[in-house]
């Protein structure tokens, strides 16, 4: 039986295919195109945030913007025009949107907003202030889209009651089982740790304007940039073999295939910044 967002009394609706727990998917919003693209360009900034290449990271971190946006705005589009919306589809742009995130070490945010005061130049209000605040924007409707998708979205959103939905942790598993619990654990504390940090962010800023960040802040080769980009590998890892699982598990069809001219340009936008990274690579350092 499929079950629609809002079903309709009276009426039965089926799934698209009743024979077999499989539907095509919306290659526009998750295809390989862009999911290629996403992953070159998360790979790229994160071999640059583990090897300090700040000029890189400024480059690169607008068009991961831009991929979040994008994905952002076609979840929410999607979530609220159809009922066929279904509920793994959501879960897979969610991941996909995590993965293109990029989240700046505290020290180089701080940095950023006090250069960017500084030098009173509209690029630089630009790339250092307003990107990093609209893509804080983005991913705090990310995180409250999340708290629904978990508590409310999956009954909500449309799913076959006669096939498992299946979702990846370590192994294969039941979206709608013991995950999703483990999914709304994960979401409270998400919201607590966003909330420490804000509150760890302004402390920072306080301490600046007192006589500068303190050591654990103050090199860009610090034990810190390594761990950030240690971290950033192993939740890329983790956000690519969700999404491929899933997606195979699930048996989604239509999005294997670069067959569209979104799909190439998503993908050619990715291959930009690993062309990006092999080019300008150790720029900073003939720079100083």
């Amino acid at each position: 039986m499929w079950i629609p967002s809002n079903p309709t009394p009276g009426v039965t609706v089926t799934p698209r295919n009743s024979s077999e727990c499989t539907f095509q998917g919306n290659a526009d919003i998750y295809g390989l195109g862009i999911r290629l693209g996403i992953y070159l360009q998360a790979f790229s900034i994160t071999v640059a945030t583990l090897f300090n290449q700040d000029s890189l990271l400024e480059k690169l971190s607008f068009g991961n913007g831009l991929f979040q946006f994008a994905l952002t705005v076609g979840l929410l589009i999607e979530t609220t025009k159809t009922d066929e919306f279904r509920a793994v589809e959501a879960a897979l742009v969610v991941l996909l949107a995590l993965c293109s995130s990029y989240q700046a070490p505290l020290k180089d945010t701080i940095k950023g907003f006090r250069e960017s005061a500084a030098s009173g130049e509209l690029r630089q209000w630009i790339m250092r202030f307003a990107v990093p605040v609209s893509r804080a924007i983005v991913e705090l409707i990310l995180l409250v889209y999340s708290v629904w998708f978990w508590f409310v979205g999956l009954d909500r959103l449309a799913h076959s009651a006669e096939c498992t939905t299946y979702a990846f942790f370590f192994a294969r598993v039941d979206l709608y089982g013991w995950f999703r619990t483990l999914g709304k654990v994960y979401v409270v504390l998400e919201l607590f740790s966003q909330v420490v940090l804000q509150v760890a962010f302004l402390a920072v800023r306080r301490q600046e304007s007192e006589g500068g960040i303190g050591p654990p802040f103050s090199s860009s080769s610090s034990w810190y940039s390594k761990f950030f980009g240690v971290n950033r590998i192993l939740l890329t890892l983790f956000f690519i073999l969700s999404v491929e699982l899933m997606a195979r598990w699930n048996r989604i069809t239509e999005i294997s295939s670069l067959n569209s001219v979104g799909q190439l340009v998503a993908f050619l936008v990715g291959m930009n910044g690993v062309l990006t990274v092999a080019i300008e690579w150790g720029d900073d350092k003939q720079a100083s």
